[in-house]
C-alpha cells in the first residue's frame, strides 16, 4: 500500500517559515467580492482549486460543500451537499462539473443547479479534478490509475495503469483533456499521453527519473499542474526536473533540474515555477535558462503561481497573496485574504483573481490603477 507523504513535511520542521518583510507596495489591489462554503476539515491537505467559466466561480471544500458563485458580485447560484470527503475538483465540462472523493466516488453536478446527474466509483482515491473532453470524463487516482467515463452517464469505458511506487506525496496532477488526446502525469514519473476515446498509450516519456538509495530519495511524483502552450507541454516533478516537450511526440527541448510540486504557469515570455524549496522561478521558454529567481518565500509553503495582468501571484500558508513583478520578481503588492492559509494555486479569469482558503473563503480581487512614483 502506498505510503502518503506531505511534500517536503521533514524539512520544513527544521526551519521557521521566512518572515516576511516590508515591501515596497507599488500596485493597488481591490476586493471585489467575498464568500465562504463550510469545511470542517481540521487538517486539509487536499488542494481543491477553483474553477471558473462563463463568469461563474465554481467550488468544493473537503467537507462535501460544491457551490457556484457569481463571478461579477459573487452571489451564490447554488450550494449541495455531497456528504463525502472530497478530495478531487473542480473540473468543468461542457453540461456538468465533476468532483471526486477520498473513497473513489466521481459525482457528475448540473452546472446549472448543482444536482447530482450521475455517481460512479473508481475504487482509489481522487486528489485531482477529473477533466472532460469529447464526451469522455478522465479521471486519476493515486495508486496510479487513469479512467476514462462517459460524460453523460458515467460509465467506465477505458482503464489505463502505472506502477506506483512505495511512497508518493499527497496529491496528484489533474489530467489535461487536448481535444481528442489526453496527457496524464503519474507518481512513478511517467508522463502519458492517450487517446481519450480508448486510453490507448500514444507516447510516453519518463518526466522524473528516481535517484537515491532510500524510497524517499526516489520520490518523482509529477503533481504539479501540467501545462501545454504553442504545442509544447511544460512538466515539473519533486526531487526531479523542470521540462519542456513537444506536445505530439514527447521529445525533449529542454529541462532543468528543479523540484516542484505546487504548480506552474505560462505565458508568451516565461514559465513561472513554484519549486519545492518555495523559491519562484521564471525560466525563459525557448530554453529553460534562468531569468530570474524570488527566494524570500522560502518555508512558507506556497501555492502554485497564477498570472495577473503583469503580475504572478501566489499564495502562502499564513493565508497571504503576494504579488511578484513578471519583470524581475520583486515584490509589487501582498494582501491576506485567508486567515487559514492558502492550499492551492490561485485562479485568474478575465483579469480578475480569485482565492480560495484553507477554511473555505473565496475572495475576488482585481488590480487597481498603477501608483505613480
Amino acid at each position: 500500500m502506498a505510503v502518503a507523504l506531505v511534500a517536503c513535511a521533514n524539512s520544513k520542521k527544521l526551519e521557521p517559515p521566512t518572515p516576511l518583510s516590508k515591501i515596497q507596495k507599488s500596485v493597488d489591489t481591490e476586493k471585489l467580492w467575498s464568500s465562504s462554503l463550510p469545511n470542517k476539515a481540521k487538517k486539509s491537505f487536499a488542494r481543491l482549486k477553483l474553477a471558473v467559466a462563463n463568469d461563474i466561480v465554481y467550488a468544493a471544500t473537503e467537507s462535501g460543500h460544491v457551490a457556484a458563485f457569481s463571478g461579477v458580485k459573487g452571489k451564490k447560484v447554488w450550494r449541495v451537499d455531497t456528504k463525502l470527503r472530497l478530495g478531487g475538483g473542480v473540473g468543468v465540462g461542457k453540461s456538468h462539473i465533476y468532483v471526486a472523493s477520498y473513497e473513489g466516488d466521481v459525482l457528475a453536478l448540473n452546472r446549472d443547479n448543482g444536482d447530482i446527474a450521475w455517481r460512479s466509483n473508481v475504487a482509489s482515491e481522487v486528489l485531482a479534478a477529473p477533466q472532460e473532453s469529447n464526451g469522455v470524463v478522465v479521471v486519476s487516482t493515486t495508486d496510479g490509475h487513469l479512467y476514462g467515463h462517459r460524460s453523460d452517464n458515467g460509465q467506465r469505458i477505458w482503464t489505463h495503469q502505472r506502477q506506483t511506487p512505495a511512497l508518493i506525496l499527497q496529491g496528484g496532477s489533474a489530467p489535461v483533456a487536448l481535444g481528442d488526446r489526453v496527457l496524464a502525469g503519474f507518481a512513478s514519473g511517467h508522463l502519458d499521453m492517450l487517446s481519450i476515446a480508448d486510453g490507448k498509450l500514444l507516447w510516453s516519456v519518463t518526466a522524473g527519473v528516481p535517484q537515491g538509495r532510500t524510497e524517499l530519495e526516489r520520490i518523482v511524483d509529477i503533481d504539479s499542474n501540467l501545462v501545454v502552450a504553442n504545442d509544447i507541454v511544460y512538466v515539473a516533478s519533486y526531487q526531479g526536473r523542470v521540462s519542456a516537450l513537444n506536445v505530439d511526440n514527447g521529445r525533449p527541448i529542454w529541462s532543468r533540474d528543479i523540484s516542484a510540486y505546487a504548480g506552474l504557469a505560462v505565458d508568451d515570455n516565461a514559465l513561472y515555477v513554484s519549486a519545492a524549496d518555495d523559491k519562484v522561478w521564471a525560466l525563459d521558454l525557448k530554453t529553460g535558462a534562468t531569468l530570474w529567481t524570488q527566494e524570500k518565500l522560502q518555508r512558507r509553503s506556497i501555492t502554485g503561481p497564477a498570472l495577473q495582468g503583469d503580475y504572478v501571484v501566489v499564495g502562502d500558508f499564513d493565508g497571504y497573496v503576494h504579488w511578484l513583478s513578471k519583470a524581475d520578481g520583486t515584490f509589487v503588492s501582498r494582501r491576506r485574504l485567508a486567515s487559514k492559509g492558502v492550499l492551492s494555486a490561485p485562479v485568474v479569469a478575465d483579469g480578475v483573481l480569485f482565492v480560495m482558503g484553507k477554511s473555505g473563503s473565496i475572495s475576488a480581487v482585481q488590480l487597481s490603477s498603477p501608483r505613480s512614483h
